[in-house]
């Protein structure tokens, strides 16, 4: 297999696509050095391959700073975490901003009630191979669980891969469906795994919210000064 990671012709393109799919249905061994040049375009079929691998902390953190997809970045660091990476503990560490927020209620104005919003976002797509190709399966990395889904590497959220069968001549639908969780949730989740801590304790120690009541001007700042206090105690003790 030559390590041309971007090839645009639709033939080689396809044959690589089989290749990948013979490797991954006979468990065969590949070099991570090999692996590695087929991400920028074989992302997913190439972190499964890597995920049967081990002792790749210097290749999985490089891939880590890359242009991945979610669920790609998802994979590198579960497996990143299932290999009890220090550096790895150390990025997310440099990477995780710390916040506070204080929460003053003034007891004269009623509370009010609010919420945020979340959802899915999909990414819509075709494949078809080159006219007149034997059905060949495509691999595709998801970190939802369903149907025809197979784990492959488990973490604060597992991730899982998807083979598809593209039958001769045909074209079939391809997208992604993913959570929208935001990045610094990620690290903060990996950091909580690592440590086998309580999540919300390590919730508070990151991204603490603190409701205080409004009396005057010095209660307020002796409040903030002891929630400040407790997280710094907090981010030592889990450090």
């Amino acid at each position: 297999m030559e390590p041309r990671a971007a090839t645009a012709d639709p033939v080689e393109q396809g044959f690589i696509d089989a290749i990948f799919d013979a490797l991954i249905e006979s468990d065969t061994k590949v070099p991570a050095p090999l692996l590695a040049n087929f991400v920028p375009r074989w992302g997913d079929p190439a972190l499964i391959l890597l995920s049967r691998l081990s002792s790749n902390e210097e290749l999985l953190l490089m891939l880590r700073e890359g242009d991945l997809s979610r669920a790609q970045w998802t994979a590198v660091n579960n497996l990143l975490l299932r290999d009890r990476s220090a550096r790895f503990f150390a990025a997310n560490l440099r990477e995780l901003v710390v916040r506070h927020e204080f929460d003053v209620i003034d007891p004269d104005v009623p509370a009010l009630s609010g919420g945020g919003s979340g959802g899915t976002s999909l990414g819509c797509g075709v494949r078809m191979l080159p006219r007149g190709f034997p059905p060949i399966a495509v691999y595709q990395l998801t970190d939802l669980a369903g149907e025809n889904a197979t784990l492959l590497v488990k973490g604060p959220r597992d991730v899982y891969y998807r083979r598809t069968v593209i039958p001769t001549n045909t074209q079939i639908g391809w997208g992604t469906i993913v959570n929208r969780i935001d990045r610094q949730t990620d690290l903060r989740q990996y950091l909580t795994a690592w440590n086998h801590a309580d999540p919300d304790k390590t919730r508070w120690i990151f991204d603490a919210v603190t409701p205080i009541r409004w009396h005057d001007e010095k209660s307020f700042e002796a409040n903030v000064d002891s929630a400040l206090h407790a997280q710094i105690m907090g981010l030592e003790e889990f450090v």
